[in-house]
């Protein structure tokens, strides 16, 4: 079989395998012995096989061990299972579908498991699911009247929503670092993902690359005129643009290189001028406060510092109230995430109406952008409330 035919992530099947999706009665492997699941086994987040401890009836024999699961037959010897005894107690090869060659694999120790190819025996919904994934655009439930369950919808935005959330905590994580006090290194994270933020989304990297040479500069002002200045020597100079490699191409004047990185640049100067102890004791509200002490002309627009404030200066207030203990603070950024509305961009709305969705101010949350870029674009439906929906109804 070639992998193209199978358009989801080997995660689906093994999902499958775990909720056993599928029609367990009379099945069989490819050779026609019967298999009788008594224990389909648990699921393996390390190394070695996917499921262990199952105990399977194969052939009217009793079988406990492990089971291996692959989208392909090939990908048994593609992932050298062959040479590792790990695989020498797997009893069952499940495999969505199996080549007309009728390949057969070897454990490490000369022997073979028995395969299982599961597609014959999968669910009507889980087919349709398949089927609909082949489509070249769109999500993959697009224009099947059975996906569209509008309460399913609005319930897995708002999980997307919270998802996003913490996506955007552990994003911050990822740039903290522990050799600095902690809240000198809480600011740097927000620092930081405020310039990443300007840079969205052709200078994210650009941005990143700037931060890290104003550090290295040690960049120092007293006043934020002569600070933006300073940045700006830096970002515009001859000898740094080729590493910088600025984008003008496909984004409006508003979001050129040279207004983000003022901008990014007066933001840079009011967090760092702006009372840590102010910000432990009131929270998200500190933002206002910030913005105030920054020009007009140095601002971004009320789309940018909205996006800023929800997706990099909420998730930092709930990450300092995590390093300093305050969950009055972690609560705070959460509530006001939750009831936040960010205009979400009309190409991330555009393929929820077109599946058939409706929109709802509810619905109209950075969860949405969450969705279509971890669920629908990577095909996780077996992660989503709305495809959880169709199978169990």
């Amino acid at each position: 079989m070639h992998q193209h035919r199978f358009p989801h992530k080997e995660s689906l099947l093994q999902w499958i395998w775990q909720n056993l999706e599928f029609y367990v009665e009379n099945i069989s492997t490819n050779c026609g012995k019967p298999v009788s699941i008594v224990n389909n086994g648990t699921l393996n987040n390390g190394a070695g096989p996917d499921f262990l401890g199952a105990h399977l009836v194969i052939g009217g024999l009793s079988f406990h061990g492990s089971v291996e699961i692959h989208t392909s037959e090939s990908h048994w010897n593609d992932h050298r299972h062959q040479h590792d005894p790990a695989f020498n107690k797997v009893v069952l090869h499940v495999v969505y579908s199996t080549s007309s060659s009728g390949q057969t694999v070897l454990r490490e120790d000369g022997t073979h498991p028995l395969t299982l190819e599961i597609k014959p025996y999968l669910h009507k919904s889980l087919q349709t699911l398949l089927q609909a994934s082949k489509k070249d655009v769109g999500l993959p439930c697009r224009g099947d009247t059975q996906f569209i369950n509008q309460e399913a919808f609005e319930r897995q935005i708002e999980i997307a929503h919270t998802e996003y959330f913490n996506y955007k905590v552990d994003e911050l994580l990822k740039t903290y670092d522990a050799s600095q006090s902690a809240s000198g290194a809480w600011l740097q994270c927000l620092i930081n993902s405020s310039y990443r933020a300007l840079g969205i989304s052709q200078n994210t990297r650009s941005m990143n690359r700037l931060y890290k040479m104003i550090n290295e500069q040690e960049c120092k002002s007293r006043n934020i005129e002569t600070f933006v200045s300073s940045v700006e020597n830096i970002a515009f100079a001859p000898g740094n643009l080729q590493h910088l490699d600025w984008t003008h191409s496909g984004i409006r004047p508003s979001s050129y290189p040279e207004n983000r990185v003022k901008e990014a640049a007066a933001l840079h100067f009011a967090l760092q001028q702006f009372p840590i102890n102010e910000i432990l004791k009131t929270g998200a509200p500190t933002w206002d406060g910030i913005l105030n002490s920054i020009p007009d002309a140095l601002q971004p627009g009320g789309q940018m510092k909205s996006l800023i404030y929800n997706t990099v200066f909420l998730p930092a207030i709930y990450l300092l109230g995590d390093l300093f203990f305050s969950k009055k603070l972690k609560q705070s950024a959460l509530k006001q995430w939750k009831s936040s509305h960010q205009k979400v961009p009309q190409m991330i709305q555009k393929p929820f109406r077109e599946s058939g969705f409706d929109l709802s101010r509810e619905s109209k949350n950075l969860g949405l952008a969450h969705q279509l870029k971890r669920y629908c674009n990577k095909l996780e439906c077996h992660r989503c409330e709305i495809f959880k929906n169709v199978i169990s109804s």
